[in-house]
């Protein structure tokens, strides 16, 4: 999922929301594209990581307002 700035005009002409940044951890890729868009769709900007490793490694250099 992409990034998105705050009160960045989206093509409808509405404002993008940007709720802040989540980690989605988690090994089931299918789970994983599930969860991401959802959350994604609600204004959040999402990174996923597959395992708990990745996961340290992706909050140390983003950190993230909520990790799933």
């Amino acid at each position: 999922m992409s990034a998105r700035e705050i009160g960045a005009p989206t093509g409808g002409g509405a404002m993008a929301v940007d709720w802040g940044y989540i980690l989605l951890v988690d090994a089931d890729a299918r789970f994983r594209a599930f969860v991401s868009l959802h959350v994604a769709r609600a204004g959040f900007t999402v990174t996923e990581a597959t395992t708990g490793g990745h996961a340290i490694e992706a909050a140390r250099e983003e950190r993230p307002s909520l990790v799933l």
